[in-house]
């Protein structure tokens, strides 16, 4: 048998069956598996409350397995030069397709070929650069700085896996804008999370940087829902797809959320706390794995937070800006951008046009 099948059907399978995965880095997970050709029904445990249990449904199992190997091999390329950290060579594979059921959608559960096939050709037709280098842009007056960006590989555990960063810097001190995670098919990009990492402490610059994010709230009634939305989410997406406009990818879309982000919560949560009511955390740890518990519980409030940020900083900027039109049906939504001209934000006409005028060698190739 194939060396990924074999991790797959031997490894993945009964892990996930279970509700982890062992990767030497154990990833909590849980479904279903079925087996349409032969009416095969593998039932996961039933030893977890509040979980969504979706079914991974492989109609055809020859198509499968080929879209599997494929993606599971252009992934272990994609990744060859990262730092796995704690993780054992052996265990690449089985975290590879882990971490690819981690982030499926119960949509995508339906139908796993697919997923697989689409992510996989993702891979392949990334036309960016991939470098930590920042890619210096122009000079901006409302921030007094200059405007960078890098887009990069992202961890594999993460939504999507590339990601893109907006800093502006005034030559001493830089702001680091929110993070998007994405990746490119057909021409549309697929987003799958806005999300910053908050510095312990601000410099001078930072905190005059975060004043003048509030520019990016005009236009919009404070009594509007989308007004909440971060403002600096709002400035780093206008940067996105501007640049992406500029290279012929005119559709973006919000990636569904992935159900096992919240059953690897709920795991997470029921086990370190079975643990701690039985005694079985030494004590030297149990501090540690009290806050784990208590930052695992917390999370659950945030989830309707984190997935409206996303959708509202895309909503955002169709609201500010003119020229794109909106698809929405329940958690997916789709901005396709015509021609987008000036619309009722200042801030935001200023990054749309500064990114909208940049050309590489690479977006060519998408004429």
């Amino acid at each position: 048998m194939n060396e990924v099948l074999n991790v797959f059907y031997n490894h993945v399978i009964p892990g996930a069956l279970q509700g982890e995965i062992d990767c030497e880095l154990l990833v909590h997970m849980i479904c279903n598996v079925y087996f349409p050709e032969n009416n095969r029904l593998l039932k996961a445990t039933d030893k977890y409350e509040d979980l969504i249990i979706p079914t991974l449904i492989i109609n055809n199992q020859n198509e499968f397995n080929n879209a599997l190997i494929d993606y599971v091999e252009t992934m272990l390329a994609f990744y060859q030069d990262y730092d796995f950290s704690s993780i054992d060579k052996q265990y690449y594979p089985a975290y590879i397709i882990a971490t690819a059921l981690a982030n499926m959608s119960q949509k995508d559960y339906l139908d796993p070929t697919t997923y697989f096939r689409l992510r996989t050709e993702a891979i392949k037709q990334n036309p960016f650069i991939l470098s930590e280098t920042k890619v210096p842009v122009a000079h901006s007056d409302d921030f007094k700085g200059d405007l960078y960006y890098t887009v990069n590989k992202e961890k594999p555990n993460e939504e999507a896996p590339f990601r893109y960063t907006l800093f502006v810097t005034d030559g001493t001190d830089t702001y680091e804008f929110q993070t998007i995670r994405f990746f490119i098919h057909d021409k549309t990009a697929y987003i799958g999370a806005i999300q910053g990492n908050k510095p312990d402490e601000k410099t001078k610059y930072q905190n005059k940087v975060k004043r003048v994010l509030y520019k990016a709230n005009e236009g919009i009634n404070s009594e509007n829902e989308l007004y909440q939305t971060n403002p600096g989410a709002v400035v780093a997406l206008t940067s996105f797809i501007a640049l992406l406009n500029s290279m012929g990818i005119n559709k973006v879309a919000i990636l569904p959320y992935g159900i096992q982000r919240w059953n690897d919560k709920k795991i997470l949560f029921s086990n370190l706390s079975e643990k701690l009511q039985n005694n079985k955390i030494e004590e030297p740890y149990k501090i540690k794995v009290v806050r784990v518990i208590e930052r695992t519980s917390s999370y659950f409030d945030k989830v309707p937070t984190i997935r409206n940020q996303l959708k509202n900083s895309l909503l955002r900027f169709h609201y500010h800006l003119n020229g794109s039109s909106l698809t929405q049906d329940n958690e997916e939504l789709l901005i396709e951008c015509g021609q987008i001209t000036n619309g009722n934000n200042n801030l935001l006409n200023e990054i749309y046009g500064t990114f909208n005028n940049l050309s590489t060698k690479k977006a060519n190739q998408l004429d």
